[in-house]
């Protein structure tokens, strides 16, 4: 929905960094609001709503959450975390067979933040899992293994068992 994002990510397989500095345009909402309508129309059965963050377009990707959900589109969102509060948590719960991707790249903050370049970023993501998850939705962290988290992957896997995910997908810097 975008390739703008909140966070600085040095393996950003969309460049979004440079991406959001050169402030390219995005589509317009109603394009894509069409495509929904074409994707619903066309009967697909399943769509993915990435970025960039999305939810820097929150009131359209929760919309097109709710317009796919409602047409019996499974609809998996891609985030950061960042901006999933209460209300928005409360929006995507109630979306028919949602499912939410959010990224965590380390146990600690430390580890993450360095690796999503942002500081707080860790925190919030944390956050978005657990509200989440409290509404039960579906799950799953994203975890990118890189030089500087290669070590911790036994404790980020466990302390994503402790928050209670019971998704996670794992995968390298490319």
């Amino acid at each position: 929905l975008t390739h703008r994002c909140n966070l600085r990510c040095g393996f950003c397989y969309t460049d979004s960094p440079r991406r959001t500095l050169e402030g390219t345009i995005d589509m317009p909402d109603e394009r894509w609001r069409g495509v929904a309508e074409d994707a619903i129309a066309n009967g697909v059965i399943e769509a993915v709503l990435t970025g960039g963050e999305p939810l820097l377009r929150k009131e359209l990707t929760l919309e097109l959450m709710e317009r796919l959900g409602e047409a019996g589109v499974a609809v998996s969102l891609n985030t950061n975390g960042w901006f999933v509060d209460e209300a928005v948590a409360d929006r995507i719960a109630a979306v028919p067979g949602s499912r939410v991707h959010v990224s965590i790249d380390g146990a600690s903050p430390e580890v993450h933040d360095t690796a999503r370049g942002v500081p707080g970023s860790w925190r919030r993501a944390v956050r978005a899992v657990d509200l989440l998850l409290g509404r039960g939705v579906s799950v799953q962290v994203i975890h990118v293994v890189s030089p500087p988290n290669v070590s911790t992957i036994d404790e980020f896997l466990e302390s994503m068992w402790f928050l209670g995910v019971g998704s996670i997908g794992i995968s390298t810097v490319v």
